[in-house]
């Protein structure tokens, strides 16, 4: 990301403005996203400026810590191609509210996931095990990636989306079963790792068997520290990791949970912001663990407790995955019950529970938070 405005951008043609472009530039930069795509309208001069790559990067750089700027997006349930977004910050603030939303067409030869996002990307899956990038603000896509079963005997089990910084590049990585010939023994299946760069025509494999299983629910890595992370159970003692992938130098390592949580089934893995989360189930309740120093064992602290029991929303859910937690005790939660699929926001500090109305409770099962940007897709 930029460090400060960039210069060589905004004098290369005259403002219709009297200011000069690097105060013009300072300006911009403070706007938000939805101002910044009317001003393009305004002069040609204007539009190369807000159009560049590297102003787009220091804008969302300026903004990526307001949360007015954070939306959660959707593919809504039997129209894979309708896609809705709301504001974060209005389901925090006045859940009971019906959201305002913006609601997107695409035109997509088949249906969509949307497993992660980042710099205002988000980045879409589809059941041919393709991807691609697209921007929801600009509506700008990348090209769709080679299929990542590329070989006979390949299964794709999971699949991560994340940003390498140090790069300027968007990867995405999986976790795929592959068949080996092993002498005196046959057919073996073991789990290998799979990396695509956007803008590239090829996937890569790093070496090695990951000598793991990942969970079969654990679909979707979770992006946090530089790196993607999935729950697997070891091959050897048929523990519980966190398999760890850095997205810049594409190695792979494992992160040790809790000492309780270890031997146990009952754990969900998440990520909010920069955080690493996990979750264990019980009957009356979940119990939620933050990493605080990234790759300290020693560092998993309790972070909240939420019931299950008190509030009608929680105590027949099925499924439970927060996707937004703050540092004040507030945490957006994603739950099924009853085959529905709901948004349920939980105060640790009061221990309210409230219902965070989005489209009448016709939203997806798939939600993503992203930043509003102007980033390209490459």
């Amino acid at each position: 990301m930029c460090s400060k405005p960039p210069a060589a951008v905004l004098s290369r043609q005259p403002s219709p403005t009297i200011l000069p472009d690097e105060v013009l530039g300072e300006i911009f930069v403070k706007l938000p996203v939805k101002i910044l795509l009317q001003l393009k309208c305004v002069c040609k001069s204007w539009k190369t400026l807000i159009s560049d790559p590297q102003f787009a990067r220091y804008q969302y750089q300026s903004h990526r810590s307001i949360m007015a700027n954070e939306r959660l997006a959707f593919f809504v349930d039997g129209n894979p191609s309708r896609v809705v977004t709301c504001s974060v910050q209005s389901l925090i603030e006045t859940p009971s509210i019906p959201a305002e939303t913006v609601e997107f067409t695409m035109r997509l030869e088949r249906g969509y996931e949307i497993i992660g996002s980042c710099n205002g990307l988000l980045c879409l899956f589809d059941n041919s095990c393709c991807f691609r990038l697209w921007n929801p603000c600009t509506r700008a896509k990348s090209e769709k990636s080679p299929e990542a079963q590329g070989l006979r005997g390949e299964m794709m089990r999971q699949c991560g989306f994340g940003y390498d910084k140090v790069n300027d590049k968007y990867k995405v990585m999986t976790l795929v079963n592959v068949e080996v010939r092993v002498k005196k023994k046959g057919l073996q299946v073991k789990t290998v790792a799979k990396v695509y760069t956007f803008g590239e025509n090829s996937w890569t494999m790093i070496p090695g068997d990951l000598q793991c299983v990942p969970d079969s629910w654990n679909k979707f890595g979770q992006f946090a520290s530089g790196n993607l992370h999935w729950l697997t159970t070891t091959v050897i003692d048929q523990g519980k990791v966190v398999l760890s992938m850095d997205v810049e130098n594409e190695t792979c390592g494992q992160l040790l949970l809790p000492p309780h949580l270890s031997a146990r089934d009952d754990v969900s893995l998440h990520g909010s912001g920069d955080g690493l989360y996990v979750c264990q189930f019980f009957q009356t309740h979940w119990d939620l663990w933050l990493m605080k120093e990234y790759g300290v064992q020693e560092s998993w602290t309790k972070f909240m407790t939420m019931p299950r029991e008190e509030s009608p929303f929680t105590s027949c859910a099925l499924l439970f995955f927060p996707f937004c937690i703050l540092e004040n005790g507030i945490v957006l939660v994603r739950t099924t019950c009853s085959h529905s699929h709901l948004v349920i926001r939980y105060d640790s500090n009061d221990g309210s529970f409230s219902h965070c109305m989005i489209l009448r409770d016709q939203h997806g099962k798939n939600a993503r938070v992203y930043h509003e940007s102007l980033v390209p897709p490459p």
